[in-house]
């Protein structure tokens, strides 16, 4: 229904706007699930922000040479801004099977990681890192290790072939 639609819509923006004045908008990833790339422009700061769901499933590549600073969620877009490949990128791939998650294979274009985000204003761009908090880890009683513990095992006991070799 076009009315319950617009309902939920009104609803969706009041909370959002609600934990960006309880909380600041840099909060908003712990709030919001999917993929997605959020951009704003703060009018009294007179600057531009833009920052990455939780596990950056959007890609955002950059390239920030002097003034020039271009970004975009397509690799083709900015590789020309590329003088080569990037060796140790390069290296760690063949070594590990990856690259870290700021690096791709071509020098001077990085990505946007899953804890940063982006500030734009008169002093220029600004690389800037979520603040995470601590985990809030619990002690294990030993009942509820040994518990863990038996669950674990009967999995990979189940799942073990002929020769204990887990599939």
């Amino acid at each position: 229904d076009q009315n319950n639609q617009n309902i939920n819509d009104t609803n969706f923006k009041n909370a959002l706007f609600q934990i960006v004045k309880d909380n600041g908008i840099i909060s908003l990833p712990k709030f919001l699930e999917g993929s997605y790339m959020l951009c704003w422009f703060d009018n009294k700061k007179n600057e531009f922000g833009m920052l990455n769901d939780n596990f950056s499933r959007i890609k955002s590549y950059y390239v920030n040479i002097g003034d020039d600073f271009e970004i975009s969620s397509q690799l083709k877009d900015v590789i020309n801004q590329s003088n080569g490949y990037d060796q140790l990128s390069l290296y760690s791939y063949i070594l590990l099977g990856y690259t870290a998650e700021k690096d791709t294979f071509y020098s001077k274009i990085k990505r946007l990681a899953s804890n940063e985000y982006f500030l734009i204003n008169t002093k220029g761009v600004q690389k800037k890192n979520i603040k995470e908090e601590p985990k809030n880890i619990q002690n294990y009683s030993n009942n509820q290790i040994n518990h863990y513990d038996k669950i674990f095992t009967n999995s990979v006991s189940s799942r073990a072939g002929k020769h204990n070799i887990v599939m």
